[in-house]
């Protein structure tokens, strides 16, 4: 029975070691991130420490197991330190490990190897080294105090690294649960059995029991990597860039059951919440692109989801692309990850690219067009005034030049007049509307401004808004008899300036706002488009309304 016994613990301790080593190995040659460089350095250790533990199991003299029981014991406390900082590296808590911190620990790994070797000359962890029938023959060392301390402070680093390896369990997502439940609990088999040996509740009382119980932990080890993907992601830092990213992912499986998401998602699709193991497209009925039965066939999900989709976010109409990607595995598709791309900014700057395209092209149109017309007759009129100089013939150049100015400035206005950046304050509607009047060369016209709610203040840029008044009152100058009255007044929803000059016809009401429209001889036609490119700017409507009277109305609707 005795020699069983032993065969059966020196077979136990046998597999262990080269379980570590055969692990060490593996995981040396197809993974090169830190955390599992650190796990190579602690199976590695354990490996040697389980080598060291069956030297001194199968060494016949008491002076060859004292031996290898020194030689053993630095490497099984060194195993507990480096534990603690693959939980670091692994966690995404190496910052932990300044160089001031890894000198320590270095430093005392160092200094316990030494006193462990040197311990026969000066005794100072172990009394004495009886070996022990019981069971079969081993050394159960007499430990003094300054080894159970020792021996205290490195099991309280490897506890310390098991409770942040549960810390980060219940904060990681689910994803990376697998990874840290199977790795927890390995070592919750082995470890306690480290400090169950000083006790009577082992089959044979005193023998190390760790290196044979690791077997537990490095099956989970084992686990972790084969079946959830151990040092392809580590929990801390898949979940520090997942949750980093400004577009929200949805991760589903091959079946397009939610699997994982980031916060924001949460934040774009609030449904997601908590749906795990649900259909995506139950969840996000908007992603479907045509039925569930054909986004989900012969058993699998296709991926075949719509392309966009518009949310309110914060109070925001925002859209959004979405993207469809495949997660494979060695050449093997196991979900897929469905990210949404806020494309709201980058929709907005392609229509303001398109309306500067526009403006410039409106404006080359003028200059080429409109300016060609003054020039001729500038340049027409100028040989005749070279030949033979007259008061009429530099009128008419003069004339030219003016109506030139007057072109390239109302054009300039209307490029500027759209411009997406504007000021908008709490600005008083009568106070503009006079300000433009004085502007203006009104003639015998009349401003009456009675129409408007006292205090009425409208959110504008005043600059702009004055602009807009000054473009409607010159309009209605040039177009209306001398003494045309132009009144202003309030109406619900925003405000209207009528006057009482001959009018629009029906039938050109939908022209007015056109560029180039005038039914004037000298004006340019751009008044009044300049007019709308403001309002619009604002988020306002205009039109030409319907008059009470005789003349002109336009409606603004802020």
């Amino acid at each position: 029975m005795a020699n069983s016994l032993y065969w059966l613990h020196a077979g136990g301790i046998f597999l262990a070691a080269a379980i570590a080593f055969t692990l060490a190995v593996w995981i040396r040659k197809r993974h090169q991130r830190a955390a599992a460089t650190w796990m190579v350095r602690l199976l590695a250790v354990l490996g040697i420490w389980g080598v060291l533990i069956l030297l001194q199991l199968l060494a016949q003299s008491q002076e060859l197991k004292v031996l290898f029981f020194l030689l053993g014991k630095p490497f099984g406390k060194a195993s507990f330190v480096l534990w603690f900082v693959f939980v670091l590296v692994f966690t995404g808590r190496d910052h932990w490990l300044t160089r001031r911190v890894r000198w320590t620990m270095a430093g005392g790994l160092g200094v316990i190897t030494l006193l462990t070797v040197t311990d026969p000359v000066h005794g100072l962890l172990w009394a004495e080294y009886p070996i022990v029938q019981d069971g079969f023959p081993h050394l159960v060392p007499d430990s003094k105090m300054l080894e159970m301390v020792i021996f205290s402070g490195t099991g309280v680093l490897a506890f310390i690294g098991f409770g942040l390896m549960l810390k980060s369990l219940l904060t990681s997502r689910q994803v990376s649960r697998g990874q840290l439940v199977t790795i927890l609990a390995g070592f919750l088999v082995a470890m306690p059995s480290a400090f169950l040996q000083f006790t009577d509740l082992l089959p044979v009382a005193g023998f190390e029991y760790g290196q044979i119980n690791s077997i537990v932990f490095f099956v989970a080890v084992g686990a972790a990597i084969f079946r959830h993907d151990l040092f392809i992601v580590s929990p801390f830092g898949r979940d520090a860039v997942f949750e980093a990213l400004d577009e929200g992912i949805v991760v589903v499986d091959v079946y397009g059951r939610i699997a994982d998401y980031n916060q924001r998602a949460t934040e774009v699709l609030p449904e997601v919440e908590d749906r795990f193991g649900e259909s995506v497209l139950t969840v996000f009925p908007d992603l479907m692109l045509t039925s569930e039965s054909e986004a989900v066939a012969d058993g699998g999900f296709t991926g075949d989801l719509a392309d966009s989709f518009t949310r309110t976010v914060d109070d925001q109409q925002r859209r959004f692309a979405v993207d469809v990607s495949p997660l494979k595995q060695r050449e093997t598709t196991r979900g897929y990850g469905i990210i949404f791309r806020d494309q709201t900014e980058l929709e907005e700057y392609a229509e303001k690219l398109e309306w500067q395209a526009q403006k410039l092209d409106e404006f080359a149109s003028t200059v080429s067009h409109d300016l060609r017309n003054p020039l001729s007759v500038a340049r027409g009129h100028l040989e005749l005034a070279r030949e033979s100089p007259d008061r009429e013939t530099l009128d008419t150049i003069d004339d030219a030049l003016d109506r030139m100015s007057v072109i390239i400035d109302d054009t300039l206005a209307l490029a500027q007049a759209g411009q997406f950046d504007i000021e908008q304050e709490m600005t008083s509607l009568e106070a503009v509307a006079t300000s433009a009047w004085e502007v203006i060369d009104a003639g015998e016209a009349t401003l009456e401004t009675d129409g408007i709610y006292d205090g009425t203040l409208v959110n504008a840029d005043p600059d702009r808004l004055q602009t807009v008044f000054e473009n409607l009152f010159r309009n209605a100058v040039e177009h209306g008899t001398g003494d045309v009255t132009i009144r202003v007044e309030s109406i619900d929803g925003g405000f209207a300036i009528q006057d009482d000059g001959p009018g629009i016809p029906d039938h050109e009401r939908d022209k007015v706002f056109e560029r180039g429209y005038s039914t004037g001889e000298d004006t340019t036609g751009l008044g009044l488009a300049i007019v709308e490119q403001i309002v619009g700017a604002h988020g306002w409507t205009i039109e030409v309304a319907d008059s009470y009277h005789s003349g002109a109305r336009f409606e603004v609707r802020t």
